[in-house]
């Protein structure tokens, strides 16, 4: 489930990948290679990934803090989100706003 961050609820709408968080779930599974490394050692992790979805909908300043933990599942992670269509944009009262929200990847063997 991702989050936004710093916006009251009142007349927000967030942003959407096209298609809604089923179709984002699917992008994900078709597109995820796990790392052959990882997968030989048996690491398991949920990768953040946080990103800013400008008013034009795509998708800027693309990090996880998990990099240090996990250097190539976040890696991944990251690689996934940079494939992703734009998305529809966030808007407040009626105006389209830049939004960043986080994003979370499943890596389970």
């Amino acid at each position: 489930m991702m989050q936004q961050h710093g916006f009251a609820k009142v007349n927000f709408v967030p942003p959407q990948y096209p298609g809604g968080e089923n179709a984002m779930n699917q992008f994900i599974e078709d597109n995820l290679t796990y790392p052959a490394e990882s997968k030989a050692n048996g690491e398991e992790a949920t990768i953040d990934v946080h990103f800013t979805v400008e008013t034009n909908g795509s998708l800027t300043k693309i990090y996880s803090k998990d990099k240090r933990d996990h250097p190539l599942l976040a890696e991944e992670a990251i690689r996934i989100v940079k494939l992703m269509p734009k998305w529809k944009c966030a808007g407040n009262n009626g105006r389209l706003i830049v939004v960043g929200i986080c994003i979370p990847i499943e890596f389970k063997i």
